[in-house]
């Protein structure tokens, strides 16, 4: 997984959630993967998540807020899961069925 915080690229090997605050937000999610399609999903606020790094060290890291919601999405796409998969209908004009 690569992920850009603070101007600098992370590489997250095999990164796995091992914590989700109680606190959750509602936000319209795009995607690279599906342009044009917007989607809101609910994603906890805060996580912890342990992965490797680029030299194969474990690390462990938290994340709050958009840095949070970032990382979930980059996890959800390891596990095969879109933005479509979480249960809401697109909130634009152009359905799934479209694609």
């Amino acid at each position: 997984c690569l992920a850009k915080f603070n101007e600098k690229t992370n590489v997250m090997i095999n990164p796995q959630i091992t914590w989700k605050g109680e606190e959750t937000d509602v936000v319209e999610e795009g995607c690279l993967s599906l342009p044009g399609i917007d989607v809101k999903i609910e994603r906890p606020t805060e996580i912890t998540i342990t992965y490797l790094d680029i030299k194969g060290k474990g690390q462990e890291r938290k994340f709050i807020e958009f840095d949070a919601r970032v990382v979930q999405h980059e996890v959800d796409h390891l596990d095969n899961v879109l933005i479509t998969d979480h249960g809401n209908a697109p909130s634009d004009s152009k359905s799934a069925v479209e694609l």
